[in-house]
């Protein structure tokens, strides 16, 4: 391939030109900050571990759920709510989070963007499925929306924790000293 000034121009992983990341590109090139060649370094997400820390907290969810309305004595559909609100959150945050493709490296700019998109297909899911499973049900509604709820915020915590640590070695100006929560792991 030829640039338009006559040198080679360098192929890049989606062919449009650009330089990949770790080549250095033609002198005089810049970057989308204006520094001379710089390009975000590309990566994919720890799929397995994203999937992983989605059903942990959907279980663990809906195991606290089920607990505390053992403990106030419920029987029967209120004491299922539990698992049907930690199910539909799992099902409605494994396909958000599938739908973005996490194993499929991309430039780290991209990332944020692409994880708010999983985030509205996992609100989507979630919604359509528990209305399907509200509208199906006999009594005690309140109760699953509540299960739901209360696993939506665990998977929707859990999941920003494992995104915000797959994404901190390549941010920039990042120090090699992990955060101190990572210490541990």
């Amino acid at each position: 391939m030829i640039a338009r000034d006559g040198a080679p121009a360098h192929e890049s992983i989606e062919g449009d030109g650009t330089p990949p990341v770790g080549v250095p590109p033609p002198s005089g090139s810049t970057g989308r900050d204006g520094r001379p060649g710089w390009r975000p370094p590309e990566f994919a997400l720890p799929t397995a571990r994203l999937v992983a820390v989605v059903w942990t907290s959907t279980a663990f969810a809906g195991a606290a759920w089920t607990l505390v309305m053992l403990m106030r004595g419920a029987t029967g559909w209120d004491l299922a709510t539990g698992a049907l609100g930690a199910l539909v959150v799992g099902l409605g945050a494994t396909t958000g989070l599938l739908a973005i493709r996490p194993w499929r490296p991309r430039p780290l700019d991209r990332w944020p963007a692409v994880w708010m998109g999983a985030s509205g297909v996992r609100l989507l899911v979630t919604l359509g499925i528990g209305l399907l499973l509200y509208s199906a049900t006999p009594s005690g509604t309140v109760h699953l929306w509540f299960s739901v709820a209360i696993a939506y915020a665990a998977t929707l915590v859990g999941e920003t924790r494992a995104y915000a640590a797959a994404m901190r070695p390549y941010i920039p100006g990042r120090t090699a000293d992990p955060h101190p929560a990572d210490r541990a792991r």
